[in-house]
């Protein structure tokens, strides 16, 4: 499964927000602790989180019609047109408000895990020959905790894809040389 992107889960919390406008009651500090580096959904964020607060329960349909009269307005329409997240089953208006709480909190929970889970698989990676049992197996155990993270949102940005995909080949080269390894010894690292 490919790794999510950064720029794909904003994609999801700015449809979630856009759909469910209520969400932001329940979630304003997440959402106002959030970095997302595409300046354009960023500004798009912002501008939905700062409509919903200036207007006391905002519906979706308020929400839409201040949208589509800003700057923001063609962002918005490309994201609800062509982006794979669309059909993602929380994000459509009449989803039950349960789901939609529990989805987008456990969004806002793995767009916050991510980078910090991926960058220390990142500096594992370099140096998996040097690691004891007990270290592979923790090594082995965050590599599914990311890749537990991609297995909800299943679209990401070719960059990602392509540099989980040289994370998977890595750790699938090691795997093959720890299997032939002799218990207690290691082979020679060339260098």
């Amino acid at each position: 499964m490919p790794q999510p992107s950064p720029r794909g889960f904003a994609i999801v919390i700015t449809l979630a927000l856009a759909n469910h406008p209520w969400l932001l009651d329940r979630f304003a500090e997440e959402v106002a602790s959030l970095d997302i580096k595409d300046k354009r959904l960023a500004a798009l964020l912002g501008f939905i989180a700062r409509t919903i607060f200036d207007r006391d329960d905002t519906s979706r349909e308020q929400l839409a019609q201040t949208l589509q009269a800003s700057s923001h307005a063609r962002v918005l329409d490309r994201l609800s047109r062509e982006s794979a997240f669309k059909r993602i089953a929380f994000l459509q208006p009449d989803a039950p408000r349960e789901d939609v709480a529990e989805q987008f909190a456990d969004l806002i929970y793995r767009f916050r895990a991510l980078p910090a889970l991926s960058r220390e698989l990142r500096e594992g990676a370099d140096h998996l020959s040097d690691l004891s049992e007990a270290e592979f197996e923790r090594f082995a155990t965050l590599q599914q905790q990311v890749a537990s993270v991609g297995s909800q949102h299943a679209a990401d940005d070719a960059g990602d894809r392509d540099a989980g995909e040289r994370l998977k080949d890595k750790i699938a080269q090691v795997m093959r040389e720890k299997g032939s390894w002799r218990r207690g010894s290691r082979p020679v690292r060339q260098e």
